[in-house]
């Protein structure tokens, strides 16, 4: 592909499989500069989908590190409720050991006073 200027009017040549020049491509000035527009217009487009992506791309790391940090604080909560449990098991062991205790006191109490009565 090569461009050139000639006498204010602008070609472009493009070899065929053959390598031969069809120089049938050559266009006036309005025509190439309605095409620099269309090419312009299309290389904003362009730099508007980088721009678009690099603010998605942005966004998708700002979600790792929000969820990076939700996982972190489930495990620390996972912890605390295994230890919640394990505090949970000691109280009921101690309660059912304290129930057995007054029984067994009651029982002596009845006892005592059931003698005396």
């Amino acid at each position: 592909l090569v461009c050139y200027i000639d006498n204010g009017t602008y070609g472009i040549v493009v070899p065929d499989k053959k390598g031969q020049t069809d120089h049938t491509l050559m266009t006036t000035e309005p025509n190439m500069e309605a095409a620099l527009s269309r090419f312009e217009a299309a290389l904003e487009q362009v730099e508007a989908s980088f721009a678009r992506l690099a603010g998605a791309r942005t966004h998708d790391a700002a979600l790792m590190a929000e969820n990076d940090s939700l996982r972190a604080q489930q495990a620390r909560m996972e912890e605390e409720m295994q230890a919640l449990r394990a505090r949970a098991t000691e109280l009921a062991d101690l309660n059912r050991q304290a129930i057995l205790r007054m029984d067994k006191a009651m029982a002596r109490i009845r006892a005592v006073l059931g003698g005396e009565a």
